[in-house]
């Protein structure tokens, strides 16, 4: 049983407010993504290794410039660990 749980992210700063963006993600399975603390769902919902998710960032989430991005980690119990959610790709992309 997990003790802890870590928080696993990144931190964006100076970003353009007048712009859209839109994270990408590759991993297996679960995604579970928030912007400053608000879950984001996918509009491309990639399950497999290599599958792209693809988010839309709504703007108001960086009004003040900054996106501090991070990852919840799936209640995955039952799953055996080679099935489990893993994530091994992200990027901030300004559209």
């Amino acid at each position: 049983m997990r003790s802890f749980s870590p928080v696993v992210g990144l931190q964006y700063t100076d970003l353009d407010t007048s712009v859209t963006y839109i994270l990408r993600t590759t991993e297996y399975a679960q995604c579970l993504a928030r912007v400053n603390g608000e879950h984001i769902y996918p509009n491309i919902d990639g399950k497999g290794i290599g599958e792209i998710k693809e988010f839309s960032i709504p703007k108001k989430l960086y009004k003040y410039g900054v996106i501090i991005l991070t990852f919840d980690i799936p209640h995955e119990p039952d799953i055996n660990w080679r099935r489990q959610s893993r994530l091994s790709e992200v990027w901030l992309i300004k559209k």
